[in-house]
């Protein structure tokens, strides 16, 4: 079986094991009618990609001689590119099987949610922020890239070359942008479920400010709240922290091969094609940069927020021969508890990432180029023995 005989089978399969977002009501946590859209639609797409055998038409375009415009900076762009559809698979199926495998995990985090609410409305006459407007900056988000990267792709192919802008074409970047969006969605609903824990510890950061924790009940009643998000917290780790794994690497991988193309460009082409390839390939890569930043931002922000919060409650002046115990008792529950968001203790979510991110891309990128040097002198030295 061919990789996009295995990501037609993929599509099949997502409609068995696809999860879809969540809405937020006073009963809990429920699914939403776009699940129904959804899986009629991965069947529908699923269907087309298997009748129009995309394996011939790869056959057929890449590498082909026939096409004089198609030079050897096109050829590594479709190399790049046919590795990216690969890895793009991989990553997809990953988070499909991990967001079916966790959506009782994704329930049970949202009444949790949902929980700490009603404590806040109920108790202290707080009231958070309505989750729907955060909804929809993640849903619109969603649409802009998804339409951004299919503008770009359909340009990018043109430009280079790689493949001939026809119907199946087409549909191979749709079903490659179909794929992406699944993967980002992840990533933006990881951000949305983060940034409901920050905001949650917020207020509660916000209260234990104003009051005095004098009595056992009113420690023990934030001390609850605190274990409550601290849970909400765990379960996002315990979701997210695969596909976390899988998206950052991939974004890592795609950003190095799309610099490298850069680098390619600016050295191989005309001077009259060189800043339009090279400002295509740019905003190609770009979103992936910035998904990485805002993932690393929200995760770190929301560390710090558990911080404060932990700090407020171990203060001396909080705590007196009543509260003692519980004081103590929360204290050792603490050291078990990971402030930070990981990639399943892989490595932490936070901007440390991005910093080792930039440390191991001037890495690469550099060794790349000591090969790109190497081929070059070593044609030139073929070359000049053959003549």
């Amino acid at each position: 079986m061919d990789v996009f005989t295995a990501l037609s089978a993929a599509l099949f399969i997502q409609r068995i094991i696809c999860v879809s977002p969540f809405c937020i009501s006073r009963d809990g946590a429920t699914y939403s009618k776009w699940y129904i859209f959804n899986g009629i639609l991965q069947i529908v797409v699923a269907f087309v990609i298997y009748i129009m055998n995309f394996n011939e038409l790869i056959e057929r375009n890449l590498f082909t001689q026939s096409n004089l415009q198609f030079s050897r900076q096109s050829q590594l762009t479709s190399v790049v590119g046919v590795f990216e559809i690969g890895i793009t698979c991989i990553v997809f199926i990953v988070v499909l099987v991990v967001m079916y495998v966790k959506k009782e995990k994704q329930v049970e985090f949202l009444e949790l949610i949902h929980k700490t609410d009603l404590i806040f409305e109920e108790t202290f006459k707080i009231y958070p922020n309505n989750n729907q407007k955060d909804r929809n900056i993640r849903n619109g988000s969603l649409l802009f890239f998804t339409i951004y990267h299919f503008i770009l792709s359909i340009a990018l192919q043109f430009i280079t070359y790689s493949f001939e802008l026809t119907f199946q074409s087409i549909l191979i970047i749709s079903l490659y942008n179909y794929q992406v969006s699944a993967a980002r969605f992840s990533n933006l609903t990881f951000v949305f479920y983060t940034d409901l824990v920050r905001k949650r510890f917020k207020l509660l950061e916000r209260y234990v400010h104003g009051v005095n924790l004098s009595t056992e009940q009113d420690y023990l009643l934030i001390v609850d709240i605190f274990t409550t998000l601290q849970k909400s917290h765990e379960i996002l780790n315990d979701i997210f922290g695969l596909i976390n794994l899988f998206t950052s690497t991939h974004d890592f991988t795609f950003i190095v091969s799309q610099l490298f193309i850069v680098i390619w460009i600016a050295n191989q082409m005309e001077k009259t094609m060189v800043f339009l390839k090279f400002i295509v390939v740019i905003f190609w890569f770009a979103p992936n940069v910035a998904k990485l930043v805002v993932v690393s931002n929200i995760s770190e922000a929301t560390a710090r927020s558990i911080k404060k919060c932990k700090n407020l409650l171990y203060k001396d002046k909080k705590v007196d021969k009543t509260t003692m115990d519980i004081v103590e008792n929360f204290s050792l529950r603490m050291k078990h508890f990971d402030d930070n968001y990981t990639a399943i203790n892989f490595f932490p979510i936070d901007n440390t990432l991005l910093y080792t991110m930039i440390g191991a891309l001037t890495t690469y990128l550099f060794v790349f180029i000591q090969f790109r040097m190497f081929e070059e002198n070593y044609t030139g030295t073929s070359n000049s023995i053959i003549s």
